[in-house]
């Protein structure tokens, strides 16, 4: 799928203490896409898990391999049916393409201000391309086509904050604006909604229902502590 310390350390630095603590949060999430990926039902397309721990995974672009982070999400989006989504996903991998082809070390600014996506100016140009080239005039033409399709637009879902009905970024762990914050989901890594919540026997990592219902039915352990597990 993708070559994990590459991914989690894109150009080889020797990291401090407190940075390896960031980089062990970002694991988790690649670790269970990793596991996914391996599993045909979850990564079936019908199946949401897979685009959704990818999503999650990009508040972590400053940890890890950024313009595979934003690839790889914004293709799993475009499988889903996820157009907004994957526009906004490749437009940010085309921008860190054409940065490493530029020798660039900073990119445009955009506003990611609803969101926990890193800011362009915290993000890590790698010194190579993850992709073949043809794979990243594919993506560009992909691109393209949608900016003179008038029925899309680059967009990050949004959903309304529990406690101020503030419309913020869907995957997103807390609100911009009240702060209010959410538990992650341990398989996907995207907010976990009170009403739906599950936690694992063992450890008491908490997700949602149908998310963990359809992650245990398939590999019937916890993906955070890979106790065993039942669908309960």
């Amino acid at each position: 799928f993708w070559n994990f310390s590459n991914f989690l350390n894109p150009r080889g630095f020797t990291y401090s203490a407190f940075h390896v603590q960031f980089v062990e949060l970002a694991r988790h999430p690649v670790e269970v896409s990793e596991k996914i990926e391996g599993t045909p039902g979850l990564s079936h397309p019908k199946c949401t898990i897979h685009p959704l721990a990818l999503i999650a995974l990009i508040r972590y672009a400053k940890e890890i391999r950024s313009d595979e982070a934003f690839y790889r999400a914004g293709q799993l989006c475009k499988k889903a049916g996820w157009t907004g989504m994957a526009f906004f996903f490749w437009n940010r991998f085309l921008d860190i393409a054409d940065a490493i082809d530029d020798g660039s070390k900073s990119l445009p600014s955009a506003d990611f201000e609803i969101s926990d996506i890193p800011s362009p100016e915290d993000l890590c140009v790698p010194g190579s391309h993850c992709m073949p080239s043809a794979k990243v005039e594919e993506t560009r033409e992909c691109v393209l086509a949608w900016s003179v399709d008038r029925s899309v637009s680059p967009a990050l879902n949004k959903r309304s904050c529990r406690a101020c009905g503030f419309s913020r970024y869907e995957a997103a762990l807390s609100c911009p604006k009240c702060l209010e914050t959410d538990e992650q989901c341990v398989v996907t890594g995207y907010p976990v909604e009170r009403d739906s919540a599950v936690k694992c026997s063992s450890c008491h990592s908490a997700a949602n229902r149908t998310d963990w219902h359809a992650f245990i039915r398939l590999t019937k352990k916890c993906p955070w502590c890979e106790s065993p597990q039942e669908v309960r």
